[in-house]
């Protein structure tokens, strides 16, 4: 009896693992908190053409994604490139000179020696 329980237990564990997550049983809450996380990081918008995504979900991204990107654009763009941190061209359209800025910090010279 008690082979069977775990057999049934390891089919159904397997058969769990073998499921590819469906987008749609995210909330609202989960797409606006992916779409922060994915602004705050200067991380392209993500393209809904291939999603299976509500109205509801894409609207809750975009809210949260606005809202990480103003986070993300609101840094010191010279500092992001001392950093050597990848920029995508995400902050072009609120600071046209953000990607100048960036480039500036790139190739920042302290004055320091290699020697």
């Amino acid at each position: 009896m008690k082979k069977g329980w775990l057999m049934a237990a390891a089919v159904t564990v397997m058969a769990g693992c073998s499921m590819n997550p469906d987008t749609t049983a995210f909330n609202a809450a989960d797409w606006q908190s992916y779409g922060y996380d994915q602004g705050t990081h200067g991380r392209v918008a993500m393209n809904f053409d291939q999603q299976k995504a509500t109205s509801d979900m894409i609207a809750s991204y975009q809210q949260g994604y606005a809202q990480g990107l103003q986070q993300y654009c609101a840094q010191d763009p010279v500092a992001l490139g001392k950093a050597q941190r990848a920029y995508l061209g995400v902050c072009d359209a609120q600071n046209p000179n953000f990607r100048a800025q960036f480039s500036e910090g790139l190739w920042w010279d302290d004055g320091a020696s290699l020697d």
